[in-house]
């Protein structure tokens, strides 16, 4: 008998089996951490048809993982949150249209699927709709980066005047840290039958700047 997924390049993009659904789970909850420690106000899976936006029946079922509301970012408008992990590779190990030679196509196929699920977000003063997607082997969309890097000021303008620069830095360092640890043990999981269920754990308590800014300094 020969092997289905002797690299694992099948299950890292099937859609059928549920492994790619369930595997954003973790990078969602970290994200929601994030959100969380830089200072917004955090819902998770909150339903389209809650929150006031133009077009959407009552019997929409459709949900977004993370509304994020209270921070500086794009105007204030709330930030209707969906991360997301793809493959560069069809399920057969074929790379998708234009990913064999462009860095981060597959990135932007991620980011224009969510735009066609959640269409009425597009451009809507309600809420804005920010796609934060990663490849499997550690690329990051530069929204990503964009929406961690404003994360960092935010969260860093709490603290004094003269620890600012280092709070933003040590933040986003960490934030960094914890979102590729959830990207690769995810992955990881997504290849060992159905261990994922074992990354949906607790968030442990939110560190003071002090304890964030001294960590780095001790890994530097």
């Amino acid at each position: 008998m020969k092997e289905l997924d002797l690299l694992g390049d099948h299950w890292a993009a099937c859609m059928r089996s549920g492994r790619v659904r369930r595997r954003a789970r973790p990078l969602e909850k970290t994200w929601a951490k994030v959100f969380r420690e830089a200072g917004a106000r955090v819902q998770e899976n909150v339903l389209l048809r809650d929150l006031a936006v133009p077009g959407i029946a009552v019997t929409d079922g459709r949900a977004l993982e993370i509304i994020a509301t209270g921070l500086p970012l794009a105007r204030g408008v709330p930030l209707a949150v969906d991360a997301t992990m793809v493959s560069p590779l069809q399920c057969e190990g074929k790379p998708w249209a234009r990913a064999a030679a462009v860095a981060g196509a597959s990135l932007d196929r991620a980011t224009g699927s969510k735009a066609s699920t959640y269409p009425e977000l597009v451009g809507s003063d309600t809420v804005t709709l920010t796609t934060l997607a990663c490849e499997i082997g550690g690329r990051w969309s530069a929204k990503c980066a964009e929406v961690l890097q404003q994360l960092a000021v935010a969260r860093a303008w709490s603290a004094p005047r003269h620890f600012q620069l280092s709070a933003r830095l040590s933040y986003e360092s960490r934030w960094w840290t914890l979102l590729s640890c959830a990207q690769q043990d995810a992955l990881a999981a997504t290849l060992i039958d159905d261990s994922l269920v074992l990354l949906d754990g607790r968030d442990e308590q939110e560190p003071f700047t002090v304890d964030v800014i001294l960590d780095e300094m001790m890994c530097s």
